[in-house]
């Protein structure tokens, strides 16, 4: 889960981080040790991880989070004890990849993928969507240290709505206004935010620089950011922007006919695995792998 509270990220020391920590434990119904928070600066954005320990638990922890901490309200309710003041609802997810990109899988299992340059990857398949990212070799700078690492740069999805049509939507994070869907086959019409479309059993929108899709089964966004310390560009046209997405499934999708698949999907094909690595943290230089 990811959410913005009040204040300077300096304010944010460890005890404050573990009273955050001991909070969404508590409404996710979990173990102290299997939540992982970090903060960084905008305000201060707070990205929280629960590590479940299978699939059921996590699908457990999804609900309860979202029960209990799914508007600002209802979060600053339980967050007071930790003197804690949220700005912003919480995004509660259940796999993700943000940044250059660091990915959770559906169990909490944690690895970063660096991909070939300008390659399009699966990140999930299932029965009648299938969500593709197109990685881009990026340098920043980030703790006095130079990344060769990348991002996802745009992100397409195909789903088959009831009546068997399939719709392509197509997200680019050079151009965060701008939505192209094609219907059938038919030549893209493009959206401009803020904008919403049903097609049948989907919805599709596309507000504040993020997309959201809305199947039967399952809840792809798409979230478009600017990283300052990208070396090259000056705006999102010129390379500046990125792509953090998510995805979340809203139904049983561990006992689903056809097993998702993909680099996160695998995560929910009921085998019961974390996926885990880890990347270098005290070098000056950080190559991903």
């Amino acid at each position: 889960m990811s959410f913005v509270a009040e204040g300077d990220v300096s304010q944010f020391d460890q005890s404050k981080i573990s009273a955050i920590v001991a909070v969404i434990a508590s409404a996710a119904g979990v173990d102290v040790s299997q939540v992982r928070c970090n903060v960084a600066a905008a305000s201060v954005e707070c990205d929280c991880i629960v590590q479940a320990t299978s699939t059921s638990q996590a699908s457990s922890a999804h609900n309860a989070l979202s029960s209990n901490m799914g508007t600002a309200s209802s979060a600053n309710i339980l967050f007071s004890s930790a003197g804690v003041v949220v700005v912003t609802a919480a995004t509660i997810y259940l796999a993700k990849f943000i940044e250059d990109p660091h990915m959770t899988d559906g169990r909490g299992g944690l690895f970063d993928f660096k991909g070939k340059d300008l390659v399009v990857y699966n990140l999930l398949t299932t029965k009648n969507t299938t969500v593709n990212g197109l990685f881009k070799h990026t340098d920043f700078r980030t703790d006095h240290r130079l990344i060769h690492g990348s991002f996802i740069t745009a992100a397409y999805v195909a789903t088959k709505v009831s009546d068997g049509r399939v719709l392509q939507i197509e997200y680019d994070a050079t151009r965060p206004l701008f939505l192209p869907i094609k219907i059938g086959g038919a030549a893209p019409t493009i959206y401009h935010a803020p904008s919403s479309v049903s097609v049948d059993n989907v919805g599709i929108s596309l507000k504040d620089r993020k997309m959201t899709i809305t199947t039967s089964e399952w809840v792809v966004t798409a979230f478009s950011k600017m990283k300052k310390s990208i070396i090259r560009g000056s705006s999102c046209a010129t390379g500046k922007c990125f792509l953090n997405v998510a995805v979340k499934p809203v139904t049983d999708v561990d006992h689903a006919i056809v097993a998702p698949h993909g680099l996160i999907g695998q995560a929910f094909d009921g085998g019961g695995i974390q996926r885990h690595s880890t990347h270098c943290k005290t070098h000056h230089t950080c190559h991903r792998v």
